[in-house]
């Protein structure tokens, strides 16, 4: 793989980790937000979203590391919620 490739393939990642962030914490600044006046259905609906993405983020992170730091240990969840996200 070129170096440029490489650099592209990293920065793409980063972009979409930036990009996953940003959505786990607007929607959980509204689940805390507005934590009163939702529906249970929706409060869980929006929680499953947010271990969905979760589980993304984990996926990029580990990608990350495996290019960057390939002697790393992976972020593994053990018997975790955003393991039923996949």
């Amino acid at each position: 793989m070129s170096r440029t490739r490489l650099a592209l393939s990293v920065g793409d990642m980063i972009d979409k980790l930036s990009i996953v962030n940003l959505r786990i914490a607007f929607l959980e600044k509204d689940l805390r937000d507005n934590e009163h006046s939702l529906s249970d259905a929706e409060a869980g609906r929006r929680a499953k979203v947010i271990r969905a993405l979760n589980a993304e983020r984990v996926a990029l992170k580990n990608s990350l590391n495996a290019v960057l730091e390939p002697d790393a240990f992976p972020d593994i969840k053990v018997a975790h919620l955003s393991e039923d996200a996949k």
